[in-house]
Order: structure tokens, then sequence, then C-alpha cells
């Protein structure tokens, strides 16, 4: 995703078409929401197999 988001950020460097900046806005909101579901399960006291399991589904999907 990472590969993914630079491609997107350096494909224009001035502004970049609008597309551009909407794909790299969806995939922010993505990251920041799922930064919120483990910050939600640590603050659980969730199990730590839990918490790794939903960092490795978010990095690999």
């Amino acid at each position: 995703m990472a590969g993914k988001l630079s491609s997107v950020l350096s494909k224009n460097s001035r502004a970049g078409t609008r597309h551009e900046k909407h794909d790299a806005d969806i995939r922010l909101a993505r990251i920041e929401g799922h930064v919120k579901a483990v910050r939600k399960m640590i603050s659980q006291d969730r199990n730590h197999s839990d918490i790794i399991q939903q960092i490795s589904a978010r990095v690999i999907g």
C-alpha cells in the first residue's frame, strides 16, 4: 500500500490531479481508521495476538 501511495503522490510533484488527490485521501482515511481501531484494542487491554492479527490484516490486505 505504501508503494501505491508514494506512486500516486509522486506522479505530479506540484499539485497532482484531482483523481490522484482523491485516491490519496481515501488511503489516508483507511490508515486513520485502522490506527484508531488498533488504539482502541490497546486501550481495552486486548490480547497481543489479536492486535498483531489486526495490524497484519491491514498490512497484507
